[in-house]
């Protein structure tokens, strides 16, 4: 049966594999298929595990936190509303050895992490792996994944979409 049917905006997510090991993964936001049953394209739009939080709001108060515990709890808090799990789960942590107090009042959620990680002092990075597993460090650093797309090559064909903004 066709991919197109697994392929699901907002449902569905798409990993990418090189020698039996994930290097990365999306939340699949847009799909378009053109063509016929023999030419058949697909071109997915994958968004990262970040972006699932761009829409949830929490309301709290944090008194003497370290900036990463408060940012796991915003995940977690927003995951045990209603209907809310995303199945993101709590990986690897370093904390900043920093405590911070923060009051969020319907506070976006992705906002807030990322506002975290800007502080002046006690910063931190933070990932989110193919499996959903939200890590952070003191310091990702520049890593390098080694993955090549090349035309021709491993790439058939490719488009440049020019889009004017008012």
């Amino acid at each position: 049966f066709p991919v197109t049917i697994l392929l699901t905006p907002f449902q569905t997510d798409v990993k990418i594999r090189r020698n039996n090991q994930y290097l990365m993964a999306g939340h699949v936001g847009e799909l378009t298929v053109t063509g016929g049953n023999i030419n058949e394209r697909i071109e997915v739009k994958a968004f990262g595990y970040l972006n699932l939080l761009i829409d949830r709001y929490v309301t709290k108060t944090y008194t003497q936190v370290d900036a990463v515990d408060i940012a796991w709890d915003l995940i977690d808090e927003t995951q045990s509303q209603t209907n809310g799990d995303m199945g993101i789960t709590q990986g690897a942590f370093q904390a900043t050895t920093l405590d911070r107090d923060r009051t969020y009042e319907r506070q976006n959620v992705k906002e807030a992490i990322v506002n975290l990680t800007k502080l002046r002092d006690g910063r931190f990075d933070f990932e989110f792996t193919p499996d959903r597993e939200f890590n952070t460090y003191t310091m990702i650093g520049s890593q390098r994944l080694g993955v090549q797309f090349t035309y021709p090559g491993n790439i058939k064909e490719y488009s440049v979409p020019r889009v004017g903004r008012y």
